[in-house]
């Protein structure tokens, strides 16, 4: 075909090299779908995807900027920095600590910010007890600190948008490619939890990047035909991947393991997908196809080991099974089977918090809540139910189309390998994350999982694409982006509490979900301007889920009492749908509030929604 004349438009997002099979090309080379993914005319479709990431931007870093730091990065940002000026990695061992490290890195460099030496560290509460520290010590410039912390965060989730789009250009053409790399750039899941200086999003990125470095590590050459057996077992014995290429691989799962211990559902993944890998090729003895994989998964673990320990300074390693107290049922049960002599080739601080994090997954900490519900024990569909709340319309018709052309797709590509390393890390975070954890309080537990369910939709895209004429592409592409794109700017900054239309939009959803799902602590700066509406001598009733110090925006407020008061009342959500928890009092100190402290206000209607903060005027008209 002539470069200069225009392409029937099924054909432009087609390889060349393919055949027509119902709505989808059949590939017969892995190796060439690569040239085509960026095809003729595939200039509109970077430009739809750099315009994505530029609307990620500015609507991050914007929210970054104005929304007051949520409970869990009030505890994240000050133990990081104190990790860089004390080396002490005990405080706050409930995550591992290298995205600590790296959100705070810009934090710790500055000689103005004042980070205090960490005093205790056994009390579960000790990292926010730091984080008041560390506020006081901060501050004039407290709330720019955290700006500079989330902008390194912001970072993380291009990058994670960055890998799927390079994965997705592997399998898909050029207008799939960019549909999806733009819906997961628009979601306001990700846009939340991309600008906290939290490990959620973190957690998710090198997640990927440690499955799809997997996966370059075990493709070690293009499939191509070969004439004889003699030649396919010279072909196979070159495509085994070198040592080099699995401790490449295994450095990615280190880093994914000392972000969040969410990571350690790599262990098995990495293991499967190995295996499963090596058992499908041809031309070699079985015995040594498992000597390789063996080999392999050694190598992977092995270097993960190495950067686990590294990146907590090695300190405790080796440290015998013995002489460790656990709180945990699981850690407990493994540490009655095995030697008191034991020595454990991770850092303490790293074996402390799992065990910690353990525990809570096991008992629970403050209970779940689903419409309306409470429960000690979680439900195991609670983040399936989350995904169909706070994910955007657009989002859930695909997802929902996608088994449907799921098998016919993979069915007519020549690498469909890369199906099982989409699918065995999607199935085993997504549910050991929701039936093995009693931790419901957030659609941010199942983050991980997202990218590879994004990837997944890619059939569904492309059979709409292909199906279609050049109209059809990019009528398809625009609704899809576009109320994507609409729904993730209309709801800022407020993508925390986003719920989608179907759910009755973001107004019900504590009817739905609390805590970070709806009420993290982020709205606090919209308090300020009720300062207009009070009267003469009178103060502002204020009861508010969180940890910073109302002072820091120049709030006087009075604590809303349990029994009727008038005023002017603003309230988090959270509270007032009865979520035990903590309020900071004016003086510094902090108080606890029960479930039914709000009671008597229920029944009042709220003059206004502040995001996740209602405002109620009880006073006489």
């Amino acid at each position: 075909m002539d470069e200069g004349k225009e392409a029937p438009s099924r054909m432009r997002a087609r390889p060349r090299h393919a055949e027509q099979d119902g709505p989808f090309p059949v590939v017969r080379s892995g190796a060439g779908s690569r040239s085509v993914l960026l095809g003729p005319r595939s200039g509109l479709w970077t430009a739809l995807l750099v315009t994505s990431a530029l609307v990620y931007l500015v609507l991050t870093i914007h929210a970054a900027r104005i929304e007051t730091p949520t409970v869990d990065e009030f505890a994240h940002l000050p133990a990081g920095a104190a990790y860089w000026r004390h080396g002490d990695f005990d405080l706050y061992a409930k995550n591992p600590p290298l995205l600590k490290l790296w959100m705070s890195a810009p934090v710790a460099a500055d000689p103005t910010v004042s980070v205090p030496r960490p005093t205790r560290h056994a009390d579960a509460w000790a990292p926010w007890d730091y984080g008041t520290v560390f506020m006081n010590a901060n501050r004039p410039h407290y709330l720019d600190i955290f700006f500079r912390a989330r902008l390194m965060v912001i970072l993380l989730g291009l990058l994670t948008a960055g890998i799927l789009v390079l994965w997705a250009r592997r399998l898909y053409s050029p207008p799939t490619v960019a549909t999806l790399g733009s819906l997961f750039l628009l979601s306001p899941t990700i846009l939340a939890h991309s600008h906290l200086a939290t490990v959620d999003i973190g957690c998710a990125l090198t997640v990927l990047l440690s499955v799809w470095t997997l996966r370059w590590a075990l493709q070690a050459g293009a499939r191509q035909p070969t004439r004889s057996p003699a030649e396919k077992a010279k072909r196979s014995a070159r495509r085994q991947p070198g040592w080099w290429r699995m401790a490449i691989a295994g450095g990615a799962m280190g880093l994914a393991l000392s972000v969040k211990y969410t990571a350690v559902l790599l262990v098995p993944v990495v293991i499967a997908l190995v295996l499963l890998t090596h058992a499908r090729r041809s031309g070699c003895p079985a015995g040594s196809r498992a000597r390789s994989a063996m080999r392999d998964v050694g190598i992977v673990l092995l270097v993960a080991l190495l950067v686990v320990n590294a990146a907590a300074g090695f300190a405790g390693c080796l440290r015998s099974l013995g002489a460790y107290e656990f709180s945990s049922a699981f850690a407990g049960e493994l540490q009655s089977h095995l030697p008191a002599w034991l020595p454990v080739p991770l850092p303490s601080s790293y074996i402390a918090g799992f065990d910690s994090l353990k525990q809570d997954a096991e008992k629970g900490e403050y209970g779940s809540y689903l419409m309306g519900r409470w429960s000690e024990t979680g439900w195991w569909y609670y983040n399936l139910f989350a995904l169909l709340v706070k994910e955007p319309e657009t989002f859930l018709i695909v997802l929902i189309l996608t088994p449907l052309f799921f098998v016919r797709f993979w069915r007519n590509r020549a690498d469909r390998e890369d199906a099982w390393f989409l699918l065995i890390p999607a199935i085993v975070l997504f549910v050991s994350l929701s039936m093995l954890s009693r931790l419901n309080f957030g659609l941010r537990y199942v983050l991980p999982a997202m990218p590879f369910l994004y990837l997944l939709m890619g059939p569904a895209v492309e059979a709409m694409f292909f199906r279609g004429g050049k109209w059809l592409v990019r009528l398809g592409t625009g609704l899809l982006i576009g109320y994507s794109a609409a729904a993730a700017i209309a709801t800022h900054p407020g993508h925390l509490s986003y719920f989608n239309l179907i759910s009755g939009g973001p107004r019900n959803g504590p009817n739905l979900l609390l805590d970070s799902n709806t009420d993290w602590g982020q709205d606090l700066y919209r308090v300020r301007g009720l300062s207009s509406q009070l009267r003469s001598g009178e103060r502002l009733g204020l009861l508010y889920f969180g940890h910073v110090d109302p002072g820091i925006y120049g709030i006087e407020y009075d604590p809303v009492p349990p029994q009727p008061v008038p005023g002017l009342l603003a309230v988090s959500v959270n509270f007032l749908y009865g979520y035990p928890y903590f309020t900071p009092l004016p003086g510094g100190q902090l108080g606890m509030v029960e479930p039914e402290h709000l009671q008597w206000l229920r029944s009042h209607r709220p003059v206004a929604k502040l995001g996740s903060i209602w405002v109620f005027d009880t006073r006489e008209p």
